[in-house]
Formats: structure tokens, C-alpha cells, sequence
């Protein structure tokens, strides 16, 4: 575990699955990225469906708190869902990985959604019935805040041709209705610059708003509008949750930009903003699909590049 001022911080494996590889590395020619995410005959490369946990202790800031940052996919796929992104709950789930540490679903307080694609919050809800597909969704933490970014819960409500098959109504939904979950949605109103507007492209800038002492979030638009990166931070120690604009270990790499990604040219100037950023404060950066490590430490390179190195495996730590 890694402890960071008042809060302990664990990771969570929910399950693993995989994506196409050239749409993960975009232009990158492919002998180049496979070097370190090898493909399967598919052109598939394997991906962590990995969450944070955050605990602290009931204090004079307020109550005990078990809070996470994303959630998984979730169970609610058909077969061939299933077979398509090779999703595979054999040796992690969220219920399970909640369970060795004496939790239930019960417990989360807080849910800090990244954003809302299905990869991410799809763990937010469940069927009554795992066998059948129409049976009655419910919320997965029906005790749980959740925090989300305005902007990007507007457009998962009503996304573009591009976004809608990654913007599942059916895993958020239900918090729109807080007589189904037990604490309100918190819609977020970052202030950020998005490359909306008259011109192609703006420089990104975005504030940075506190959600709990030594946490806090900013807006990262180039992979999806409204995402928002999680810093925690005792002003010593510092973990940056890389979401989507970071994925893996090799998309450390400046160039290294998914299909995926909206804007990207937005995204390029984002990853060097955050980039240098984790290398002046010597921060950890958190990866929630990298399938060779949680985290690491950041260097920048001869070449003006950057490059993850001192892989780090978070409860390991002592």
C-alpha cells in the first residue's frame, strides 16, 4: 500500500480484457509498441480494468472514507461481448478484491468517475439477475457520492456518432435518481479550456479544484470532453491517476496517442503539461490499463521525449 498524508492507498485489479492494439497506439507503427504490449492473433493487446482505493480515518475534516477512482467494467455483457474484448474475471473482480480487505459495495463512500466510458464506470451498476439481460439494473454503491465532471456528463447524455458505443446509458443512469442511490451525484464545474470554439485548436488550461484535502482534480479534454485527472498529494508525495489521457507505461511517450482520442492535438500539448509536471514534483503516475505495472516514476529524455521508469506495484509497498 502507499500512504499518502491522511489517506491509504491500495490498488484494485477488477478484471482484465483487451482492445485492438492499433487503435490503442494510433500512428505508431506497430513494431513499435509491441515490444512491450505484444498481440494476440486478434491484433489484441492485453489491458488491466484497475481502480484506487482510498481510505482515511474519521478526523476533523470529516467521517471515515472509503472512496474510488473509477470502477471497472461491470458484468452486464453478453457472450459476445464477452469473447469480442476478451473480458476475463477468472482472477480479479471488484467484489472480490473489496472482499480480502473486509468490504463490501456497501462501504464505498465516493466514486470519482474519470469519465463515463464503459471501461471506466461500468461497475457502477448491476443486474438483479447476472443470467438475464432484462432484469432490473441497481446501483452497485448505493451509499456512494458520485463525482463527475459536468461536461462530460452532459455529453455522455447525449454523445456524438464517435462516442455512443463507448457511453452506456445503462451504467450511470441510475444516478441521476437519488431515490435508487442512498447520496446525490456531485456534478463538477472545473474551470478548463476545451478545443471547442472558432479555431481547430486551443491551448489547453485548466484550474485544479479540491474534492477532499490533498485531493484534487483537473480537466483533461483531448480523449474525451470533461475527463478529469485525480492528484493526491500530502505536499511530499504525489500520485497522478493518468485515466485515458496515460493509459499504459508505453503511452508515456509523447507521440504515443490513441485512435481513440478525439483531440488529438489536444491531447499532445495535455501529455506535456502533465508530463513535465510529474517530473518537476517527482510524483507517481498511476495506470489503469498498463498490463506490466500499477505505477511509476517519470524522467524526460535526451531526445525531449519522456520515459517511464521505477515500476512500481502499489500494495507491495510497505
Amino acid at each position: 500500500m502507499l500512504k499518502i498524508g491522511k489517506y491509504t492507498i491500495r490498488t484494485l485489479e477488477t478484471g482484465s480484457f483487451a482492445l485492438d492494439g492499433g487503435a490503442m497506439f494510433g500512428i505508431v507503427p506497430k513494431p513499435l509498441w509491441e515490444k512491450t504490449n505484444p498481440a494476440d492473433e486478434k491484433n489484441r493487446i492485453d489491458m488491466r480494468l484497475r481502480c484506487l482505493l482510498i481510505q482515511k480515518e474519521a478526523d476533523s475534516d470529516g467521517p471515515a472514507e472509503n472512496l474510488l477512482i473509477d470502477c471497472g467494467m461491470g458484468t452486464k455483457w453478453a457472450d459476445k461481448h464477452y469473447q469480442m474484448y476478451k473480458i476475463d474475471y477468472s482472477k480479479w473482480s471488484l467484489r472480490s478484491e473489496l472482499k480480502k480487505l473486509g468490504l463490501i459495495a456497501e462501504d464505498i463512500t465516493g466514486v470519482i468517475a474519470t469519465h463515463l466510458h464503459f471501461d471506466h464506470v461500468g461497475g457502477l451498476t448491476y443486474r438483479e439477475n447476472p443470467t438475464h439481460p432484462n432484469s432490473d439494473l441497481l446501483p452497485t454503491f448505493p451509499n456512494a457520492r458520485l463525482y463527475i465532471q459536468q461536461r462530460n456528463w452532459e455529453l455522455a447524455h447525449s454523445p456524438s456518432e464517435k462516442d455512443r458505443a463507448s457511453y452506456l446509458s445503462e451504467n450511470f443512469h441510475l444516478y441521476s435518481d437519488n431515490s435508487l442511490c442512498g447520496r446525490k451525484t456531485e456534478l463538477l464545474h472545473t474551470f478548463s479550456t476545451d478545443p471547442s470554439g472558432k479555431t481547430a485548436f486551443n491551448r489547453p488550461n485548466s484550474k485544479e479544484d479540491t474534492l477532499f484535502p490533498g485531493i484534487s482534480v483537473e480537466v483533461s479534454h483531448g480523449h474525451t470532453l470533461g475527463m478529469q485527472i485525480v492528484r493526491i498529494s500530502d505536499g511530499t508525495t504525489s500520485l497522478v491517476y493518468g485515466a485515458d489521457l496515460i493509459p499504459t507505461a508505453t503511452h508515456v511517450r509523447i507521440p504515443f496517442i490513441m485512435a481513440y482520442d478525439c483531440f488529438p492535438m489536444f491531447i499532445l500539448e495535455e501529455k506535456k503539461k502533465l508530463l513535465n509536471r510529474i517530473v518537476d514534483e517527482q510524483s507517481y503516475l498511476f495506470f489503469e490499463h498498463c498490463p506490466r505495472t500499477d505505477a511509476c516514476k517519470v524522467k524526460r529524455t535526451d531526445k525531449g521525449d519522456f520515459e517511464a521508469h521505477s515500476f512500481i506495484q502499489i500494495n507491495e509497498l510497505s
